[in-house]
């Protein structure tokens, strides 16, 4: 932070974050899990893309997402499986019913 006014307009948040992200190879489990739950639920997609795009931050959140934030979940699969049922239920209904 370049001072402590511009920290505040920020928000706790977004300073917590570049606080952690800056020191990323060196998080304890906790940090880390506390650094994903802020990018997955708290900052706003201007907070992320001003955090990616701060050169001195970049190379860490490039780790940070691919480690944790591009993976894959279980999580993710039971969305694209009620997706897909949402959509097809009612299409075969209405098939099944006019057949």
């Amino acid at each position: 932070m370049k001072d402590m006014k511009e920290a505040h307009a920020l928000g706790p948040d977004r300073v917590r974050a570049e606080e952690l992200l800056a020191r990323y190879a060196g998080l304890t489990e906790g940090e880390r899990a506390e650094l994903v739950m802020l990018f997955r639920k708290k900052l706003s997609a201007m907070d992320v893309a001003m955090i990616a795009s701060a050169d001195d931050l970049a190379p860490g959140y490039r780790q940070l997402k691919a480690d944790h934030l591009e993976r894959v979940t279980p999580r993710d699969f039971v969305n694209v499986a009620l997706m897909v049922v949402a959509l097809a239920g009612p299409v075969l209904a209405i098939a099944y019913w006019y057949s």
